[in-house]
């Protein structure tokens, strides 16, 4: 499967939308909005990365079933909850406006058919970058073909004593 988000600021979000509490505050700072997303994270309603350091992009995600198919150097692996048999790609844009307004939600009309079928469960989900960040800003990265993200989401059934860290993964925090 397929899926092509748009990002104007260079991250991208797995989230559990029945889960995720979206309304941070109306006048919401940044260092506020990167806690409410670690918070979400531990307890395993998103998964949040860092796309590229520059921002935006048009990213080719492929989600596949079979982690020995994964491609890539670069790749983190999270844990997250699915309790209404979907989980939505969703973009750094839509979540702080969902911030923002107590009347917005995950997904956005843009981006609600951005989404994976599973069955409710915990699923580890490892997701594989395809490039090399400092070549996130030429033409052959941004192919409409080429696929930029690999995503493989599997049922977990590991220790579950194990403490999610609450980690936005490949961003270097400068607050």
């Amino acid at each position: 499967m397929k899926l092509t988000i748009s990002d104007e600021d260079g991250f991208i979000a797995i989230v559990n939308n029945e889960r995720y509490q979206t309304f941070v505050d109306e006048d919401w700072q940044f260092e506020q909005l990167i806690e409410h997303f670690k918070k979400q994270i531990q307890q395993q309603h998103l998964i949040l990365w860092q796309t590229n350091e520059w921002g935006g992009g048009v990213w080719n995600i492929e989600v596949i079933q079979d982690v020995n198919l994964l491609e890539g150097q670069h790749q983190f692996k999270q844990l997250i909850q699915v309790s209404n048999q979907k989980l939505y790609l969703s973009n750094y844009t839509d979540l702080t406006m969902a911030a923002q307004f107590v009347d917005e939600r995950i997904p956005s009309k843009d981006n609600q058919q951005l989404f994976v079928e599973l069955a409710n469960g915990l699923y580890q989900v490892t997701v594989s970058n395809l490039f090399e960040k400092d070549d996130a800003d030429s033409v052959e990265e941004f192919d409409e073909d080429a696929i930029h993200f690999q995503i493989c989401i599997e049922p977990y059934s590991g220790d579950l004593s194990v403490e999610q860290t609450a980690t936005i993964h490949w961003f270097e925090e400068e607050i």
